[in-house]
């Protein structure tokens, strides 16, 4: 996964217009505060992971290129992630520059709730 993220991440910058000089690769776990149960029978249980903050920065001569995904369980999310609350499916993505922009998709139902 790190390998393709990061060519991902050099595809994108090479794509604008720059070489990249390096790419890092950063990761953050959440901790589940409840024990979880969802269809299907699946858990996660207290204590455990429930979500993960994971992505790569590209450098490069200028902009630096950040490629990153959350993934939740919808709790275990620590306060200071980049993320929207109230709660929701769905991907959002955003590009920071000139011109910005933000694309979301949203899930009509979450099946689990």
């Amino acid at each position: 996964m790190q390998e393709l993220g990061g060519a991902a991440s050099v595809i994108v910058a090479a794509a604008l217009g720059h070489e990249s000089t390096s790419v890092e690769f950063f990761e953050c776990r959440g901790a589940a505060e409840r024990r979880r149960e969802f269809d299907g029978g699946h858990v996660i249980e207290e204590g455990t992971i429930a979500s993960r903050w994971f992505g790569f920065h590209c450098h490069t001569s200028w902009p630096t290129v950040t490629w990153e995904h959350i993934t939740h369980a919808g709790c275990g999310i620590p306060d200071d992630w980049p993320i929207e609350k109230p709660l929701r499916c769905g991907y959002d993505i955003t590009v920071e520059g000139s011109p910005a922009m933000r694309v979301g998709f949203s899930m009509e139902e979450d099946g689990n709730e």
